[in-house]
């Protein structure tokens, strides 16, 4: 009688396990895309402040350059690559230089454009030389 019983057991959920397992193996592959796509996204991100930050850096380093510049009295009036100072900038980083007011008496007006990988940051200084 009761191996009768088990084989009317196993005769009626015959499968039911490949079923759960499927499930279960769905839901895991679910949860495991969902994280990728989000680490992915925060990768690209990442990626993306690091090349805005080159473009700050570029454009603080021409900053200070033409700060030293107009201090010495090397630079006038001018719009400069700031390949034309010599500046070792990070890597596919450029920027270009604003300079005006020098002579005035008053304030120069440096702006500095940087750019790193289609990123652009500017930056403006104002000098006093008083």
């Amino acid at each position: 009688m009761i191996k009768k019983l088990f084989t009317l057991v196993n005769k009626e959920e015959r499968g039911i396990v490949l079923y759960m397992s499927l499930l279960v193996l769905s839901a895991i592959l679910a949860i495991s895309a969902s994280i990728a796509s989000v680490l992915i996204g925060q990768f690209n991100i990442s990626g993306d402040v690091q090349k805005a930050m080159g473009a700050v850096y570029a454009a603080d380093s021409g900053i200070e350059k033409a700060l030293y510049e107009v201090r010495m009295g090397g630079q006038g009036n001018a719009v400069l690559d700031c390949s034309s100072f010599g500046l070792t900038l990070p890597v596919n980083s450029s920027c270009v230089l604003n300079i005006s007011g020098v002579g005035s008496g008053v304030n120069v007006i440096i702006t500095s454009k940087g750019e790193n990988s289609g990123f652009f940051r500017q930056i403006q200084a104002v000098y006093s030389d008083i």
